[in-house]
């Protein structure tokens, strides 16, 4: 199915390595807010449709399952409120 000239890439597309995040790297750092950052932010929200809402929610619980995203530690967060 693959051309062999591509098998070489095999891993690359793994089904099983995709439900991974790559190992931590010598260059992974977290982002330290400066002290006068603000813990909110004015800004607007939009609605999303009920299958939008449904939608993101199935996918940001996959990556949580995956590990690619996870509990923040900072007092300046982004959080996601479905749609009802």
């Amino acid at each position: 199915m693959v051309p062999s000239q591509y098998h070489r890439h095999r891993k690359t597309f793994n089904e099983e390595a995709s439900h991974r995040f790559p190992p931590k790297r010598t260059w992974d750092h977290t982002i330290d807010l400066l002290p006068d950052t603000p813990k909110t932010l004015n800004c607007k929200v939009y609605p999303l449709a009920l299958t939008e809402g449904e939608a993101l929610t199935n996918f940001l619980n996959e990556q949580l399952q995956k590990g690619y995203i996870g509990v923040m530690i900072s007092d300046t967060v982004s959080f996601h409120i479905p749609y009802l």
